[in-house]
C-alpha cells in the first residue's frame, strides 16, 4: 500500500489551493502529549502529525471561500473532512472525555478515544482511533456519529495509513463504508480488552503522567491536585504538600484544594492546621458536604465535640443519607458517651449499605 504521508505531501506541493494543511509539529510536543494523556498514537498518525498536522482538502480552490470567510471564518472546516491539528485533536478528547462517549458513565481509566477528524455537515460525526498503549496491532479507523439513537460505531479502515490513502483517492470527499458486515467499534473494543486495560495504571505512570499535563499546562491547578493524591498513596508527603500549596496558589477560591490539604495535614497530626484549611473551605462553600465532613473529623481530633456534632448535624440535615457525615458522627456519639445515638446511626448506615 502507498505512503499516504508522502502522497499527501505531493498533492500539497502540486496544489495547494485545495490541499489546505498545515506544516508539521515537533516531535518531542507530540511524545509530551502522548505521556500526558496516556495515550500511544498509531504510528501513521503520529507521522502525519509530525509532518502535516491537521488541514482539509478543500471542495473549491481557496479562492472560492475568500468572500465568505469575514462572515464564516471557519465555513470551509464545516464543509470538508476536517482532521484535526494535535491542539485541536486534545481539545476533541477532553470534549469526548467529559461525556463518557463510547466508555460508559462508570469508565475512569485513561480515555483511549481519539477522534481525528470531523466530517461534513450535515453527517456531524467524527472519525476515531483508539490508543495504540494496549494494542498489538494498528487501530483501525471508525465512523462515529453522536447523535444516532443507534450508533454501533463501524470500522472503515484497517488503520490510518489505509483511510488516507482512500480519503485523498476520492478527492478529500470519501463515502465511507458502513456495511452492516463490518466490525463495530464496541466488538472490536471487547476484543481487544481495552476498556479493561485502559482502566490499569500504576502510581509511578500516573505521576509521570500528571508532570507531563503540568508542563503543558503549568497554570493546571487541577492536575497538581491530583497529582497531591497520587503521592500520598506513596507516601511522599512533603510532594504531595507542595502540589496542593501551589493548586491553592493558583485557584484560592477552589475549596476542595483546601480540603485535601486539610486531610493530609489532619492525617499527619497538624490538627490545628488542618481547621484553618477546612474552615477556608467551608468559607468558600458553606453547604459543601465534604468540607463540612473534614471540619467535623479536626473538631473531632481536637476535642471539640459539640461543634464537630453541629457540623455533623448540618450535613445530614441536607442528606440523611450521606455516609461520611454519619460515620464521624457515630464517631463523636461514642466520644460524647451516646452509645445509644451512635447505634442508631450505624444501624441505618448499614441499612443505607444494603439498599
Amino acid at each position: 500500500m502507498k505512503d499516504s504521508i508522502e502522497l499527501l505531501r505531493n498533492k500539497i506541493r502540486l496544489d495547494s489551493t485545495r490541499y489546505d494543511f498545515g506544516t508539521g509539529e515537533n516531535k518531542e510536543y507530540i511524545r509530551l502529549v502522548e505521556k500526558a494523556y496516556g495515550l500511544k498514537l498509531p504510528p501513521d498518525y503520529f507521522r502525519f502529525l509530525e509532518n502535516i498536522n491537521g488541514g482539509m482538502i478543500l471542495e473549491e480552490p481557496s479562492s472560492f471561500y475568500i468572500d465568505m470567510l469575514d462572515d464564516e471564518p471557519d465555513g470551509p472546516k464545516w464543509s470538508s473532512f476536517y482532521f484535526f491539528s494535535l491542539n485541536e485533536m486534545i481539545d476533541e478528547l477532553r470534549t469526548f472525555k467529559l461525556n463518557n462517549l463510547l466508555v460508559g458513565d462508570s469508565f475512569e481509566g485513561l480515555y483511549p478515544i481519539i477522534p481525528i477528524c470531523r466530517i461534513p455537515i450535515p453527517e456531524d460525526g467524527y472519525l476515531i482511533l483508539i490508543s495504540n498503549r494496549d494494542l498489538r496491532i494498528e487501530s483501525p479507523v471508525f465512523l462515529f456519529k453522536p447523535n444516532l439513537k443507534k450508533n454501533n460505531c463501524p470500522k472503515i479502515a484497517k488503520n490510518f495509513n489505509a483511510y488516507l490513502n482512500r480519503h485523498i483517492k476520492a478527492g478529500g470527499f470519501p463515502k465511507p463504508d458502513i456495511t452492516s458486515g463490518k466490525q463495530s467499534f464496541y466488538e472490536f473494543a471487547r476484543e481487544n480488552r481495552i476498556l479493561e486495560l485502559a482502566s490499569i495504571e500504576d502510581t509511578k505512570d500516573s505521576i509521570g503522567r500528571l508532570g507531563s499535563l503540568i508542563k503543558l499546562d503549568p497554570e493546571d491547578a487541577w492536575s497538581f491536585c491530583e497529582r497531591g493524591s497520587v503521592y500520598i498513596t506513596e507516601a511522599k508527603y512533603p510532594n504531595a504538600m507542595n502540589d496542593f500549596t501551589k493548586a491553592i496558589e493558583i485557584e484560592p477560591e477552589e475549596g476542595f484544594f483546601y480540603y485535601c490539604r486539610g486531610n493530609l495535614l489532619l492525617d499527619l497530626k497538624y490538627k490545628r492546621k488542618a481547621l484553618i484549611d477546612y474552615d477556608v473551605a467551608v468559607k468558600i462553600n458553606a453547604d459543601d458536604k465534604l468540607s463540612l465532613s473534614g471540619r467535623a473529623r479536626a473538631f473531632l481530633e481536637l476535642g471539640k465535640l459539640d461543634k464537630a456534632l453541629y457540623d455533623c448535624n448540618k450535613i445530614l440535615a441536607m442528606d440523611k443519607t450521606y455516609e461520611l457525615g454519619l460515620l464521624i458522627r457515630i464517631r463523636v456519639y461514642n466520644a460524647m458517651g451516646k452509645e445509644e445515638l451512635a447505634r442508631i446511626d450505624s444501624d441505618f448506615l448499614d441499612t443505607i449499605k444494603m439498599c
